[in-house]
Order: C-alpha cells, then structure tokens, then sequence
C-alpha cells in the first residue's frame, strides 16, 4: 500500500506527466474520445444528460447546481455546472403542450494553467401529450460553444523526460481553441397509476463531428457520444418511494453504465431524505457511489461519494470524488382541475 505522503508526493510530481498525457490524446490524428463532462449524480443534472429533459419537471422553472472533485491528490480534476430552464409557451399546438427553453454553462480542470475546458450552451425541447394528461413524449435539441485551453510550459513532454531537457520540441499551433456543437435527444414519460411515474430517455451528443486541433495535421474530429437513461419513482406506501435510475454511455469504444436507486423516507412539510447507492462500470468494476439528499418545500441538496472498487484502488486507497448538487423549482403547479394541464408534465420528483 503506498502511504499518504507517497500519494501526495506522486499527484506532485506526475500531474504534469497526465497533462501532457491528455494533450497528446487531443491532438492525436484519430477521432477523439476526450471525455466529456459527467456526474454520478446524473439524476440532479437533467441538462448534460439530455436535451429532451429542457422543462421535465413539475413547476414553471428550474435551477440546477452540480460540484464534482475527482481523487483529492490529483489538484486538477474538478468539475462544475449550472443550468436553468423555464416552461415559457403552453398549449403550443394543442391543449396540455409545452415549449421549454434552457442553458447551462460548465467548467472542467479549472486549476490555472492546466488543461481547463469551458462551454456554454442552449437548449429547447417541445413535449407532446399522447392522448391524455399521463402520457408524454419530448424532443429536444442543444448547441452551444466549448473553450479548450492548457500552459505547455506547466507540462513534461515525452522528449523532456528522454533528454533530461526543460524546453520541449513539441509545436502548437495554438494552445486555447474553440468550436460549436450540436446535441438531440428524446423523452418519453408515462403515469400508468398513481403509485408509479416512469421515463426514458436517448440522446446524441458531438452530432456535428467538431474539430478539436491544437496542432497541424490531419482533422480531429471528436466523436459522436450516445446515451440512454430511464428511472422511475414508485410509491411504495405514505412513508416511502423508491426512485431507481440507470444511464449507459457509449463514444466510439469507451462506454460507461451507472445504475442503482435511493429509497426516501417523506416528512411532513413537503420535505423527504433520501439514502441511496449506485454501481458504475467503466470498462470494469470502477465505482460504488453512496448518496444522500435532502428534500425541503422546492429545495433538493443532494451529497455523494464514489469509492473506488477498481485496480486503480492499489493507487487511490479507495478513494474516488465527492459531488454536491442543488436544484431549485419555482412555480410549483398543484393539480386541479382549472389548470389540469396549464404547464404540468407528469414528471417523478427526482
């Protein structure tokens, strides 16, 4: 087992080795796979995950929150995101429709002078009832900008390392990139009773091909990415809901699977806690993930913890990345029957 100093120490002295690492994987001539942003929280981040979700929710609009500090003796692994989204057109077409427009902004590695990743972008969704107020299905699309930038002179390169040298010979033609991107997705919702509220959702991400190049040569194009998610919340008595959730990942060869489900226990003056743990699987055992949130009136915090299970565990100790995630919803529309259908979807509290 390596001791905490030796951890401390190897985070040190090998973080610019990784930097460098993951330049060359950017500016590799092959289809990137550059990872992109995501939570283990994915529940409480319905923007990243899927367009459609643009206005799935029980209110007239949403904030969302989300903090993400991957392996505390690696300094620049950090994830954060924000969105907010709004119902602002109901009865579009027909009776019970609804246009729902959002953004959401996120930063990834925001320690200076390492590799950092910024982007903002905007979403619209039109969810469509199916022949009663229960039954929905949504589509919805997604476009924005991303920001790559990194310090070459914070990074060791494999020709340092060989010639014992402090300058490199690697050549860039710039070190701080932009470029668009486009995403889709679709959304389908259904009450069958009133114990139970499920969904399911697919989406594609990076559908315009973006060229991420920091060097000459032949286009990188970052690869399309597909996701799948579902979940459900299912009333178990007056005490309890059950709320499982599951998303599959999938750019090129890498793919990613993260299931599981919390149980919460519901007190009085619209507040709940939940506990709940989920198993992710990246190529391999990777991760179980132990959640608790805490419901209050329009209020959701929610707190996680991965541990690692895989064999990088010798390294890490276990130990994974925390994660926070706060969602406000205003408006809250209670049913009844003069505004049965006035910008209500049937969507779980999640």
């Amino acid at each position: 087992m390596y001791k905490l100093e030796g951890l401390a120490l190897c985070g040190k002295v090998c973080s610019s080795v990784l930097l460098a690492l993951l330049v060359g994987l950017l500016i590799s001539v092959k289809p990137a796979q550059a990872q992109d942003i995501h939570f283990s929280q994915f529940y409480f981040s319905p923007l990243t995950v899927n367009p459609a979700q643009t206005g799935f929710f029980n209110g007239r609009y949403r904030f969302a929150a989300n903090y993400r500090d991957q392996w505390g003796f690696v300094p620049f692994l950090k994830t954060y995101a924000a969105s907010f989204d709004a119902k602002l057109v109901n009865n579009l077409f027909s009776y019970g429709n609804i246009l729902a427009l959002g953004v959401y902004m996120y930063g990834d590695n925001p320690e200076p002078g390492h590799i950092g990743r910024t982007g903002f972008f905007g979403s619209a969704a039109y969810h469509q009832t199916l022949g009663d107020k229960n039954h929905y299905i949504a589509v919805g699309v997604q476009g924005g900008l991303h920001q790559i930038g990194f310090d070459p002179n914070l990074l060791r390169f494999g020709d340092q390392i060989v010639n014992g040298s402090t300058s490199s010979n690697e050549a860039f033609n710039s070190t701080n990139i932009q470029f668009t991107d486009i995403g889709a997705g679709a959304l389908w919702n259904i009450v069958p009773n009133e114990r139970a509220n499920i969904y399911a959702g697919f989406s594609l991400f990076h559908l315009n091909s973006p060229v991420v190049n920091f060097a000459s040569g032949p286009a990188n194009t970052l690869s399309m990415r597909t996701v799948i998610h579902g979940g459900a919340a299912i009333k178990l008595n007056d005490q309890f809901d059950l709320l499982p959730a599951i998303m599959l990942m999938k750019q090129r060869s890498a793919s990613e699977l993260i299931m599981g489900a919390a149980l919460r226990y519901n007190l009085e003056d619209n507040a709940g806690i939940r506990f709940g743990s989920w198993f992710r699987n990246y190529r391999n055992a990777d991760a179980l993930v132990i959640m608790t949130a805490l419901d209050y009136q329009r209020f959701i915090f929610g707190l996680s913890y991965d541990f690692n299970i895989s064999s990088f565990s010798r390294v890490s100790n276990a130990r994974g990345g925390y994660e926070i995630s706060l969602i406000y919803t205003g408006g809250v529309i209670v049913e009844s029957k003069r505004n049965r259908n006035k910008g209500r979807i049937p969507c779980p509290i999640l």
